[in-house]
């Protein structure tokens, strides 16, 4: 029941942060560009830098969303790219404070 309720979670969190996106861009496609970066782009480009450090690797949109849907413990080699559950929701939680939190200046500031 929590995998359910935390994809359904995720969902809504990627909706939210487009949203904030699109306040904070002004710009449809500049927002949807940035999403689709964020979560599909970003995987092969902290893999690039894998060999120096792994925090890129945590701080991840899919590997939250894989730490919060999982069902079983992730054994392996991606086990230590994985944060726990807590983590993952505290690091998408923050995603969204940072992007809804400038999108709220631009849009005080340049109406």
């Amino acid at each position: 029941m929590r995998a359910v309720l935390c994809a359904g979670l995720f969902l809504t969190a990627v909706t939210v942060l487009g949203f904030g996106l699109g306040v904070l861009l002004r710009h449809t496609a500049a927002a949807l560009c940035v999403l689709f970066g964020l979560l599909f782009l970003a995987w092969p480009a902290a893999r690039a830098v894998e060999g120096f450090s792994y925090l890129p690797d945590r701080w991840l949109l899919v590997n939250a969303a894989d730490a919060l849907v999982t069902t079983h413990p992730i054994t392996g080699p991606n086990a230590v790219r994985t944060p726990g559950v807590s983590a993952a929701a505290l690091e998408i939680l923050v995603y969204l404070v940072v992007v809804l939190g400038l999108g709220a200046g631009r849009n005080r500031h340049d109406p």
